[in-house]
């Protein structure tokens, strides 16, 4: 009988630091001042990057406007001013990529 009062005191215990704890484990990433939703809770950033499913599909769009729509300098002083504005374009999680011209 005591052990099943432990056990379910221990499962008690642990539902109630779950719900505690869910709420300081990120179910969200800030991109550019904004809180784009994401499929889960994940532990880690390693654990999001991994995840190929990680942004919650609602948010595609949303997520497609604010990089494509964000503000960058037409002309940079140097090549590290501009290799800084391309990295502050990055999505968390997501590589960087340039685009390649068409041969004509």
């Amino acid at each position: 009988m005591k052990k099943i009062i432990l056990l379910v005191a221990v499962l008690i215990a642990i539902a109630l630091l779950w719900t505690v704890g869910r709420r300081h484990i990120p179910s969200d990433i800030e991109y550019r001042g904004e809180k784009i939703k994401l499929t889960k809770y994940y532990f880690s950033f390693e654990d999001y990057k991994d995840d190929s499913d990680n942004i919650d599909p609602s948010e595609y769009a949303r997520v497609e406007r604010l990089v494509t729509q964000a503000p960058i300098g037409r002309q940079f002083t140097d090549r590290e001013k501009m290799v800084t504005a391309l990295f502050e374009l990055k999505f968390p999680g997501y590589g960087l990529g340039l685009p390649v011209a068409s041969p004509k």
